[in-house]
Protein backbone atom coordinates (compact mmCIF):
# COMPACT_ATOMS: atom_id res chain seq x y z
CA UNK A 1 0.00 0.00 0.00
CA UNK A 2 2.78 2.43 0.94
CA UNK A 3 4.67 1.25 -2.14
CA UNK A 4 1.74 2.30 -4.37
CA UNK A 5 1.67 5.73 -2.74
CA UNK A 6 5.42 6.10 -3.22
CA UNK A 7 5.16 5.10 -6.87
CA UNK A 8 2.49 7.73 -7.49
CA UNK A 9 4.39 10.45 -5.68
CA UNK A 10 7.71 9.96 -7.45
CA UNK A 11 6.31 9.38 -10.93
CA UNK A 12 6.37 13.11 -11.71
CA UNK A 13 9.82 13.84 -10.33
CA UNK A 14 11.65 13.27 -13.58
CA UNK A 15 9.30 15.80 -15.23
CA UNK A 16 10.55 18.75 -13.18
CA UNK A 17 8.67 18.36 -9.90
CA UNK A 18 10.61 19.74 -6.90
CA UNK A 19 10.42 17.08 -4.18
CA UNK A 20 9.59 17.95 -0.59
CA UNK A 21 9.98 15.99 2.59
CA UNK A 22 6.32 15.52 3.45
CA UNK A 23 5.02 14.85 -0.04
CA UNK A 24 7.89 12.82 -1.51
CA UNK A 25 10.63 11.74 0.89
CA UNK A 26 8.77 10.72 4.02
CA UNK A 27 6.71 8.00 2.23
CA UNK A 28 9.95 6.50 0.90
CA UNK A 29 11.54 6.47 4.35
CA UNK A 30 8.41 4.99 5.93
CA UNK A 31 8.43 2.17 3.37
CA UNK A 32 12.15 1.43 3.15
CA UNK A 33 14.03 2.86 6.16
CA UNK A 34 12.01 3.31 9.34
CA UNK A 35 11.61 -0.46 9.70
CA UNK A 36 15.06 -0.19 11.38
CA UNK A 37 15.68 3.56 11.85
CA UNK A 38 13.37 4.31 14.77
CA UNK A 39 14.02 5.40 18.34
CA UNK A 40 15.29 2.37 20.27
CA UNK A 41 15.57 0.28 17.10
CA UNK A 42 18.52 -1.68 15.71
CA UNK A 43 19.96 1.24 13.70
CA UNK A 44 22.20 3.91 15.29
CA UNK A 45 19.80 6.82 14.66
CA UNK A 46 16.14 7.56 14.02
CA UNK A 47 14.64 8.92 10.78
CA UNK A 48 11.15 9.53 12.18
CA UNK A 49 10.99 13.34 11.90
CA UNK A 50 11.87 16.03 9.37
CA UNK A 51 14.62 17.52 11.57
CA UNK A 52 16.28 14.13 12.07
CA UNK A 53 16.19 13.40 8.34
CA UNK A 54 17.44 16.83 7.27
CA UNK A 55 20.34 16.55 9.71
CA UNK A 56 21.51 13.41 7.91
CA UNK A 57 20.42 14.31 4.38
CA UNK A 58 23.91 14.06 2.85
CA UNK A 59 24.50 10.66 4.46
CA UNK A 60 21.10 9.40 3.27
CA UNK A 61 21.92 10.54 -0.26
CA UNK A 62 25.32 8.79 -0.20
CA UNK A 63 24.16 5.41 1.14
CA UNK A 64 21.13 5.44 -1.16
CA UNK A 65 23.08 6.20 -4.33
CA UNK A 66 25.73 3.59 -3.51
CA UNK A 67 23.08 0.94 -2.73
CA UNK A 68 24.41 0.48 0.81
CA UNK A 69 20.93 1.04 2.22
CA UNK A 70 18.49 -0.59 2.65
CA UNK A 71 21.04 -3.21 3.74
CA UNK A 72 19.77 -6.17 1.78
CA UNK A 73 19.68 -7.40 -1.76
CA UNK A 74 18.12 -10.74 -0.88
CA UNK A 75 15.58 -11.35 -3.63
CA UNK A 76 13.08 -14.06 -4.55
CA UNK A 77 10.52 -14.54 -7.31
CA UNK A 78 8.39 -16.59 -4.92
CA UNK A 79 7.71 -14.14 -2.08
CA UNK A 80 9.10 -11.47 0.22
CA UNK A 81 12.24 -12.44 2.10
CA UNK A 82 13.12 -9.05 3.64
CA UNK A 83 10.88 -6.41 5.18
CA UNK A 84 12.18 -3.69 2.91
CA UNK A 85 12.91 -3.83 -0.81
CA UNK A 86 15.75 -2.03 -2.55
CA UNK A 87 15.19 1.59 -3.55
CA UNK A 88 13.77 2.00 -7.05
CA UNK A 89 15.33 4.29 -9.67
CA UNK A 90 12.50 6.80 -9.15
CA UNK A 91 13.06 6.80 -5.39
CA UNK A 92 16.80 7.35 -5.85
CA UNK A 93 16.09 10.30 -8.15
CA UNK A 94 13.66 11.74 -5.59
CA UNK A 95 16.20 11.58 -2.77
CA UNK A 96 18.98 13.03 -4.90
CA UNK A 97 16.85 15.94 -6.15
CA UNK A 98 15.51 16.66 -2.67
CA UNK A 99 19.02 17.01 -1.24
CA UNK A 100 20.34 19.02 -4.20
CA UNK A 101 17.39 21.42 -4.11
CA UNK A 102 17.76 22.28 -0.44
CA UNK A 103 15.79 19.63 1.52
CA UNK A 104 12.47 21.44 1.28
CA UNK A 105 9.98 20.60 4.02
CA UNK A 106 6.73 21.03 2.07
CA UNK A 107 3.22 21.13 3.42
CA UNK A 108 3.17 19.37 6.76
CA UNK A 109 1.20 16.15 6.96
CA UNK A 110 0.54 13.51 9.55
CA UNK A 111 3.59 12.45 11.54
CA UNK A 112 5.11 9.03 11.06
CA UNK A 113 4.08 6.94 14.05
CA UNK A 114 7.15 6.11 16.18
CA UNK A 115 7.91 2.43 16.18
CA UNK A 116 8.46 0.50 19.36
CA UNK A 117 9.86 -2.93 19.98
CA UNK A 118 7.06 -5.49 20.16
CA UNK A 119 6.06 -6.59 23.62
CA UNK A 120 6.45 -10.19 24.69
CA UNK A 121 3.46 -12.36 23.86
CA UNK A 122 1.82 -14.16 26.77
CA UNK A 123 2.71 -17.82 26.83
CA UNK A 124 6.10 -17.53 25.13
CA UNK A 125 9.09 -19.09 26.85
CA UNK A 126 11.89 -16.73 27.90
CA UNK A 127 15.47 -18.05 27.70
CA UNK A 128 18.90 -16.40 27.97
CA UNK A 129 22.48 -17.46 27.16
CA UNK A 130 24.63 -18.57 30.09
CA UNK A 131 27.49 -16.21 29.23
CA UNK A 132 27.16 -12.42 29.40
CA UNK A 133 29.02 -11.72 26.14
CA UNK A 134 30.84 -8.41 25.85
CA UNK A 135 31.17 -6.55 22.56
CA UNK A 136 34.43 -4.66 22.19
CA UNK A 137 34.28 -1.00 21.23
CA UNK A 138 36.18 -1.27 17.94
CA UNK A 139 37.60 -3.70 15.43
CA UNK A 140 36.07 -6.13 12.96
CA UNK A 141 32.74 -7.91 13.43
CA UNK A 142 33.07 -11.27 15.16
CA UNK A 143 31.04 -14.42 15.89
CA UNK A 144 30.49 -16.15 19.22
CA UNK A 145 28.54 -19.32 19.90
CA UNK A 146 26.71 -19.20 23.22
CA UNK A 147 24.98 -21.94 25.20
CA UNK A 148 21.28 -21.40 25.96
CA UNK A 149 20.07 -23.83 28.64
CA UNK A 150 16.55 -25.18 28.25
CA UNK A 151 16.17 -28.94 28.87
CA UNK A 152 12.41 -29.28 28.25
CA UNK A 153 10.63 -31.99 30.23
CA UNK A 154 9.07 -33.49 27.11
CA UNK A 155 9.60 -33.50 23.35
CA UNK A 156 8.67 -30.01 22.20
CA UNK A 157 7.98 -28.29 18.89
CA UNK A 158 9.42 -24.78 18.38
CA UNK A 159 6.90 -22.73 16.40
CA UNK A 160 8.61 -19.32 16.28
CA UNK A 161 11.17 -17.21 18.09
CA UNK A 162 12.25 -13.60 18.54
CA UNK A 163 15.60 -12.21 19.72
CA UNK A 164 15.63 -9.09 21.94
CA UNK A 165 19.23 -7.78 22.20
CA UNK A 166 20.23 -5.58 25.10
CA UNK A 167 22.34 -3.55 22.65
CA UNK A 168 20.34 -3.61 19.37
CA UNK A 169 23.09 -1.88 17.35
CA UNK A 170 25.67 -4.54 18.28
CA UNK A 171 23.79 -7.72 17.29
CA UNK A 172 23.58 -8.27 13.54
CA UNK A 173 22.47 -11.90 13.27
CA UNK A 174 21.62 -14.84 15.53
CA UNK A 175 21.51 -18.40 14.19
CA UNK A 176 19.64 -20.60 16.66
CA UNK A 177 20.12 -24.38 16.81
CA UNK A 178 19.61 -27.42 19.00
CA UNK A 179 22.83 -28.29 20.79
CA UNK A 180 22.86 -31.84 19.43
CA UNK A 181 26.60 -32.09 20.04
CA UNK A 182 26.62 -30.56 23.56
CA UNK A 183 29.13 -27.98 22.33
CA UNK A 184 27.86 -25.47 24.84
CA UNK A 185 28.59 -27.79 27.77
CA UNK A 186 31.97 -28.87 26.34
CA UNK A 187 33.32 -25.56 25.07
CA UNK A 188 31.26 -22.80 26.67
CA UNK A 189 31.39 -19.60 24.61
CA UNK A 190 33.66 -19.96 21.58
CA UNK A 191 34.50 -17.98 18.45
CA UNK A 192 33.27 -19.54 15.22
CA UNK A 193 34.32 -17.22 12.34
CA UNK A 194 30.80 -17.55 10.95
CA UNK A 195 30.23 -21.33 10.94
CA UNK A 196 29.64 -23.61 13.93
CA UNK A 197 30.56 -26.72 11.94
CA UNK A 198 27.38 -28.57 12.87
CA UNK A 199 24.90 -30.48 10.73
CA UNK A 200 22.20 -28.13 9.42
CA UNK A 201 19.54 -30.54 10.69
CA UNK A 202 20.22 -29.06 14.15
CA UNK A 203 19.31 -25.53 12.97
CA UNK A 204 16.08 -23.92 14.10
CA UNK A 205 16.38 -20.65 12.20
CA UNK A 206 17.97 -17.21 12.03
CA UNK A 207 17.05 -13.76 13.32
CA UNK A 208 18.31 -10.38 12.10
CA UNK A 209 16.99 -6.81 12.49
CA UNK A 210 15.07 -5.62 9.46
CA UNK A 211 14.11 -9.14 8.35
CA UNK A 212 11.07 -11.30 9.00
CA UNK A 213 11.16 -13.22 12.26
CA UNK A 214 11.48 -16.98 11.89
CA UNK A 215 8.23 -18.89 12.17
CA UNK A 216 7.14 -22.33 11.04
CA UNK A 217 4.08 -22.75 8.80
CA UNK A 218 0.87 -23.79 10.54
CA UNK A 219 0.89 -27.29 11.99
CA UNK A 220 4.68 -27.59 11.82
CA UNK A 221 7.83 -26.73 13.74
CA UNK A 222 11.34 -27.78 14.77
CA UNK A 223 11.56 -30.73 17.13
CA UNK A 224 13.60 -30.34 20.34
CA UNK A 225 13.92 -33.56 22.30
CA UNK A 226 13.36 -33.91 26.02
CA UNK A 227 16.40 -32.69 27.97
CA UNK A 228 18.06 -30.89 25.03
CA UNK A 229 19.59 -27.42 25.22
CA UNK A 230 20.09 -24.78 22.56
CA UNK A 231 23.09 -22.99 21.10
CA UNK A 232 23.23 -19.66 19.27
CA UNK A 233 25.83 -18.29 16.89
CA UNK A 234 25.81 -14.50 17.22
CA UNK A 235 27.34 -11.99 14.79
CA UNK A 236 28.48 -8.98 16.85
CA UNK A 237 29.35 -5.59 15.34
CA UNK A 238 31.43 -3.11 17.40
CA UNK A 239 29.62 0.23 17.79
CA UNK A 240 32.34 2.56 19.09
CA UNK A 241 31.78 1.71 22.75
CA UNK A 242 31.75 -1.45 24.80
CA UNK A 243 28.33 -3.10 24.74
CA UNK A 244 26.45 -5.82 26.56
CA UNK A 245 26.06 -8.65 24.03
CA UNK A 246 23.33 -10.40 25.98
CA UNK A 247 19.82 -10.99 24.67
CA UNK A 248 16.47 -12.50 25.53
CA UNK A 249 15.13 -15.38 23.45
CA UNK A 250 11.34 -15.61 23.24
CA UNK A 251 10.23 -19.06 22.10
CA UNK A 252 6.74 -20.04 21.05
CA UNK A 253 6.36 -23.79 21.58
CA UNK A 254 3.88 -26.63 21.93
CA UNK A 255 4.03 -30.27 22.93
CA UNK A 256 5.24 -32.52 20.12
CA UNK A 257 2.64 -34.90 18.68
CA UNK A 258 2.63 -37.40 15.85
CA UNK A 259 0.31 -35.34 13.62
CA UNK A 260 2.67 -32.37 13.29
CA UNK A 261 5.04 -31.71 10.42
CA UNK A 262 8.71 -31.57 11.41
CA UNK A 263 11.16 -29.16 9.82
CA UNK A 264 13.92 -30.64 7.68
CA UNK A 265 17.00 -29.12 6.08
CA UNK A 266 18.33 -29.76 2.59
CA UNK A 267 22.02 -28.85 2.36
CA UNK A 268 23.47 -28.10 -1.07
CA UNK A 269 27.24 -27.60 -1.14
CA UNK A 270 30.57 -29.31 -0.62
CA UNK A 271 33.52 -29.75 1.71
CA UNK A 272 35.76 -30.31 -1.34
CA UNK A 273 36.57 -26.65 -1.80
CA UNK A 274 39.85 -25.37 -3.26
CA UNK A 275 40.17 -21.86 -4.67
CA UNK A 276 43.65 -20.93 -5.97
CA UNK A 277 45.06 -17.48 -5.27
CA UNK A 278 44.39 -14.93 -8.01
CA UNK A 279 41.65 -17.07 -9.52
CA UNK A 280 38.70 -14.78 -10.19
CA UNK A 281 35.04 -15.68 -10.47
CA UNK A 282 35.05 -19.38 -9.76
CA UNK A 283 31.53 -20.83 -9.40
CA UNK A 284 30.54 -23.96 -7.49
CA UNK A 285 27.19 -25.40 -8.57
CA UNK A 286 24.93 -28.13 -7.12
CA UNK A 287 21.57 -29.57 -8.21
CA UNK A 288 18.83 -31.56 -6.49
CA UNK A 289 15.54 -32.94 -7.83
CA UNK A 290 12.61 -32.88 -5.40
CA UNK A 291 11.06 -36.31 -4.92
CA UNK A 292 7.92 -34.87 -3.29
CA UNK A 293 6.02 -31.61 -2.86
CA UNK A 294 7.65 -29.36 -0.25
CA UNK A 295 7.04 -26.05 1.51
CA UNK A 296 10.17 -23.87 1.87
CA UNK A 297 10.29 -21.47 4.81
CA UNK A 298 13.90 -20.24 5.14
CA UNK A 299 17.39 -20.18 3.61
CA UNK A 300 20.67 -20.16 5.56
CA UNK A 301 23.83 -19.66 3.46
CA UNK A 302 27.27 -20.48 4.85
CA UNK A 303 30.06 -18.64 3.04
CA UNK A 304 32.98 -16.45 4.03
CA UNK A 305 35.20 -13.61 2.87
CA UNK A 306 35.83 -14.41 -0.79
CA UNK A 307 32.27 -15.44 -1.71
CA UNK A 308 30.65 -12.78 -3.87
CA UNK A 309 27.19 -14.00 -4.91
CA UNK A 310 24.78 -16.75 -3.83
CA UNK A 311 21.88 -18.03 -5.97
CA UNK A 312 19.20 -20.70 -5.63
CA UNK A 313 16.97 -21.28 -8.65
CA UNK A 314 14.11 -23.68 -9.32
CA UNK A 315 13.35 -25.32 -12.67
CA UNK A 316 9.67 -26.19 -12.24
CA UNK A 317 8.01 -29.19 -13.89
CA UNK A 318 5.97 -26.69 -15.94
CA UNK A 319 9.16 -25.52 -17.63
CA UNK A 320 9.30 -22.20 -15.78
CA UNK A 321 12.48 -21.09 -14.03
CA UNK A 322 12.21 -19.12 -10.78
CA UNK A 323 14.72 -17.46 -8.49
CA UNK A 324 14.09 -18.92 -5.04
CA UNK A 325 16.83 -16.87 -3.39
CA UNK A 326 19.57 -14.53 -4.53
CA UNK A 327 22.14 -12.32 -2.85
CA UNK A 328 23.86 -10.30 -5.54
CA UNK A 329 26.61 -8.93 -3.29
CA UNK A 330 27.46 -11.26 -0.42
CA UNK A 331 28.95 -9.69 2.72
CA UNK A 332 29.58 -12.06 5.61
CA UNK A 333 29.73 -9.09 8.00
CA UNK A 334 26.18 -8.07 7.10
CA UNK A 335 24.26 -11.32 7.05
CA UNK A 336 20.49 -11.24 7.40
CA UNK A 337 17.82 -13.74 8.35
CA UNK A 338 16.43 -15.10 5.10
CA UNK A 339 12.98 -16.18 6.25
CA UNK A 340 10.08 -16.03 3.82
CA UNK A 341 7.19 -13.85 4.95
CA UNK A 342 4.95 -16.70 3.82
CA UNK A 343 6.35 -20.18 3.14
CA UNK A 344 6.48 -21.06 -0.56
CA UNK A 345 5.46 -24.33 -2.23
CA UNK A 346 7.63 -26.23 -4.69
CA UNK A 347 6.13 -29.23 -6.52
CA UNK A 348 7.56 -32.70 -6.91
CA UNK A 349 9.96 -32.86 -9.85
CA UNK A 350 11.35 -29.35 -9.33
CA UNK A 351 15.10 -29.20 -9.94
CA UNK A 352 16.89 -26.90 -7.48
CA UNK A 353 20.23 -25.40 -8.44
CA UNK A 354 22.47 -23.71 -5.85
CA UNK A 355 25.43 -21.62 -7.00
CA UNK A 356 28.10 -19.72 -5.06
CA UNK A 357 30.61 -17.44 -6.80
CA UNK A 358 34.08 -16.83 -5.34
CA UNK A 359 36.82 -14.32 -6.13
CA UNK A 360 40.31 -14.94 -4.75
CA UNK A 361 42.06 -12.09 -6.59
CA UNK A 362 44.25 -9.56 -4.75
CA UNK A 363 41.40 -7.14 -4.13
CA UNK A 364 39.20 -9.69 -2.37
CA UNK A 365 41.68 -11.31 0.01
CA UNK A 366 40.89 -11.88 3.68
CA UNK A 367 43.41 -9.23 4.63
CA UNK A 368 44.26 -6.57 1.99
CA UNK A 369 47.79 -6.29 3.44
CA UNK A 370 48.56 -9.99 3.08
CA UNK A 371 48.77 -12.09 -0.06
CA UNK A 372 46.00 -14.68 0.16
CA UNK A 373 47.18 -18.23 -0.55
CA UNK A 374 45.01 -20.96 -1.98
CA UNK A 375 41.82 -21.11 0.08
CA UNK A 376 40.32 -24.39 1.28
CA UNK A 377 37.16 -25.49 3.06
CA UNK A 378 37.38 -25.28 6.85
CA UNK A 379 36.30 -23.66 10.10
CA UNK A 380 39.39 -21.50 10.64
CA UNK A 381 39.54 -17.69 10.19
CA UNK A 382 41.11 -17.92 6.72
CA UNK A 383 39.06 -20.85 5.44
CA UNK A 384 35.94 -20.82 3.26
CA UNK A 385 32.53 -22.47 3.40
CA UNK A 386 30.24 -23.56 0.56
CA UNK A 387 26.68 -24.32 1.66
CA UNK A 388 23.13 -23.26 0.91
CA UNK A 389 20.85 -24.76 3.57
CA UNK A 390 17.13 -24.89 2.74
CA UNK A 391 14.53 -25.36 5.47
CA UNK A 392 11.47 -27.21 4.23
CA UNK A 393 8.39 -29.12 5.35
CA UNK A 394 6.84 -31.95 3.40
CA UNK A 395 3.63 -30.70 1.85
CA UNK A 396 0.35 -32.48 2.59
CA UNK A 397 1.51 -34.15 5.80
Amino acid sequence: MITEIVSGLVSGLVQGHSPTYYQDIRPILADKCIVCHYEGGPSPFSLETFDLVRRRAALIQTVAMTNVMPPTDALSDLGRIAKQDALTSEELIAIQKWVRQGTQKGEEGEAVEPRQQAERVDGTLLLRPTVAAKVRSSGAPFWLSLRIPWSPKEDTLVKSFVIRPRAPFAVRQVLLARDDYELGAKRGAFETYGSMGIDANAFIGAWSPGYFDWHAPGGSGVLVRKGQNLIAQVLYVPTGKEEDGGFDLDLSTEKAAGSQRIARWMSMGTTQLTIPWRLEFQTFSFTRRLSRDVVVSAIVPEARAIATQIRLTAALPSGESKTVFKIGSWDRNWMGAYNFEHAVKLPKGTILKAEIDYDNADHSSFDPNVKTPTVHYGLGPNDEMCWVHIQYFESGR
